[in-house]
């Protein structure tokens, strides 16, 4: 997974950045250089300091989208109207034209938010009271499935199908 958190990274950085103009490869570098100092750190305790910055950074980017997704204007502004008159309707399922790859990719991507399996029994193993396991993994559940949920509503409200 190491390889796909890579480019994934390096892609958001060549985003977030474009006046850098670094092509692909150089910013795999500089993220895997980043990131080699807190790869060094073996144990959840010994990075347990990376988890405020870490939060801090998830927050304020769901914040940011949230309210990005509020405050979007939308083109057609009037209440949408029923496809009789020649308004557009907006559906949760595909759109018709849709390749298979673009479904998939859309699944692997919620799939990929949700991966963080391979680290749960050493998160077990590594609490002071294992048996409180299940109650934190379904708060921690809970509340990631209940912000994916607010923000897939609000990019439905913002964007329609067209999301």
């Amino acid at each position: 997974i190491l390889p796909f958190f890579l480019l994934a990274c390096a892609e958001s950085a060549r985003t977030f950045a474009p006046w850098a103009l670094l092509d692909t490869p150089t910013w795999l570098l500089l993220v895997a250089l980043l990131l080699l100092p807190p790869l060094q750190l073996r144990t959840l305790h010994q990075v347990a300091w990376l988890s405020f910055a870490s939060s801090v950074a998830i927050v304020a980017a769901i914040s940011a989208i949230m309210a990005a997704l509020l405050l979007q204007a939308r083109d057609d502004a009037a209440p949408a109207s029923p496809p009789s008159a020649g308004g557009r309707r907006h559906s949760v399922w595909l759109p018709s034209g849709a390749a298979s790859l673009d479904s998939f990719g859309a699944v692997s991507a919620f799939v990929f938010a949700y991966q963080c399996h391979s680290v749960l029994l050493e998160i077990m193993r590594e609490m002071r009271e294992p048996r409180s396991f299940p109650a934190a993994a379904r708060a921690a559940y809970g509340v990631m499935g209940l912000v994916y949920t607010c923000t897939c509503v609000l990019a439905y409200g913002a964007y329609g199908s067209e999301a």
